[in-house]
Protein backbone atom coordinates (compact mmCIF):
# COMPACT_ATOMS: atom_id res chain seq x y z
CA UNK A 1 0.00 0.00 0.00
CA UNK A 2 1.17 3.71 -0.81
CA UNK A 3 1.01 5.88 1.66
CA UNK A 4 1.12 9.94 1.46
CA UNK A 5 3.71 11.74 2.93
CA UNK A 6 1.09 12.68 5.64
CA UNK A 7 0.68 9.30 6.72
CA UNK A 8 4.54 7.71 6.25
CA UNK A 9 5.03 10.34 8.80
CA UNK A 10 2.68 8.97 11.16
CA UNK A 11 2.99 5.54 10.56
CA UNK A 12 6.77 5.70 11.05
CA UNK A 13 5.97 7.99 14.01
CA UNK A 14 8.82 10.79 13.07
CA UNK A 15 7.92 13.89 15.16
CA UNK A 16 6.89 16.90 13.57
CA UNK A 17 9.64 18.86 15.64
CA UNK A 18 12.35 16.52 13.64
CA UNK A 19 10.95 17.34 10.69
CA UNK A 20 11.04 21.11 11.22
CA UNK A 21 14.56 21.21 12.27
CA UNK A 22 15.40 19.43 9.02
CA UNK A 23 13.42 21.87 6.87
CA UNK A 24 15.71 24.33 9.34
CA UNK A 25 19.11 23.16 8.45
CA UNK A 26 18.64 22.86 5.22
CA UNK A 27 17.54 26.68 4.99
CA UNK A 28 20.45 27.48 6.89
CA UNK A 29 22.86 26.18 3.94
CA UNK A 30 19.92 26.59 0.93
CA UNK A 31 18.19 29.31 1.78
CA UNK A 32 17.01 30.27 -1.42
CA UNK A 33 16.25 26.82 -2.64
CA UNK A 34 12.55 24.79 -3.15
CA UNK A 35 12.36 21.58 -0.79
CA UNK A 36 10.20 19.44 -2.10
CA UNK A 37 8.92 16.24 0.12
CA UNK A 38 7.67 13.04 -1.38
CA UNK A 39 7.84 9.65 -0.96
CA UNK A 40 9.92 7.14 -2.55
CA UNK A 41 8.54 3.68 -3.13
CA UNK A 42 11.21 0.78 -4.42
CA UNK A 43 9.29 -1.11 -7.27
CA UNK A 44 12.02 -3.91 -6.40
CA UNK A 45 11.13 -4.11 -2.89
CA UNK A 46 8.78 -7.54 -1.70
CA UNK A 47 7.14 -4.76 0.83
CA UNK A 48 7.03 -1.47 -1.12
CA UNK A 49 9.73 0.24 0.94
CA UNK A 50 8.89 3.87 0.85
CA UNK A 51 11.13 6.00 1.92
CA UNK A 52 10.84 10.36 2.99
CA UNK A 53 13.17 12.05 0.35
CA UNK A 54 13.41 15.92 0.66
CA UNK A 55 14.92 17.29 -2.89
CA UNK A 56 16.61 19.93 -2.41
CA UNK A 57 15.79 22.34 -6.05
CA UNK A 58 18.88 23.98 -6.43
CA UNK A 59 19.89 26.28 -9.53
CA UNK A 60 23.21 27.45 -8.39
CA UNK A 61 26.55 25.42 -9.93
CA UNK A 62 26.59 21.67 -9.77
CA UNK A 63 30.06 22.18 -7.53
CA UNK A 64 28.87 25.11 -5.49
CA UNK A 65 25.72 22.95 -4.64
CA UNK A 66 27.89 20.06 -3.92
CA UNK A 67 30.33 21.44 -1.72
CA UNK A 68 27.25 22.91 -0.26
CA UNK A 69 25.57 19.65 0.44
CA UNK A 70 28.08 17.92 1.71
CA UNK A 71 28.79 20.70 4.44
CA UNK A 72 25.41 20.22 5.54
CA UNK A 73 25.85 16.81 5.25
CA UNK A 74 28.80 16.38 7.33
CA UNK A 75 27.93 19.74 10.01
CA UNK A 76 24.40 18.01 11.02
CA UNK A 77 22.99 15.39 8.67
CA UNK A 78 25.68 12.66 9.22
CA UNK A 79 25.07 13.22 12.94
CA UNK A 80 21.40 13.11 13.18
CA UNK A 81 20.28 10.72 10.85
CA UNK A 82 20.64 7.74 13.67
CA UNK A 83 17.01 9.16 14.69
CA UNK A 84 15.24 8.40 11.46
CA UNK A 85 17.71 9.04 8.68
CA UNK A 86 16.84 4.82 7.31
CA UNK A 87 13.30 6.39 6.61
CA UNK A 88 14.59 9.41 4.72
CA UNK A 89 16.92 11.14 2.57
CA UNK A 90 17.98 14.39 1.47
CA UNK A 91 19.36 15.03 -1.95
CA UNK A 92 20.03 17.42 -4.74
CA UNK A 93 18.33 17.93 -7.81
CA UNK A 94 19.46 20.54 -10.65
CA UNK A 95 17.67 22.85 -13.16
CA UNK A 96 14.72 25.24 -13.15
Amino acid sequence: MCLTVEEFIEKEEIPQEFLQEIREKIRQYFPDCPIVEELFTDPESDHMTQVLIFNIRSSEDVNTAYDTYKSFENDWWLVHMDEYGWKMCIRLEFGN
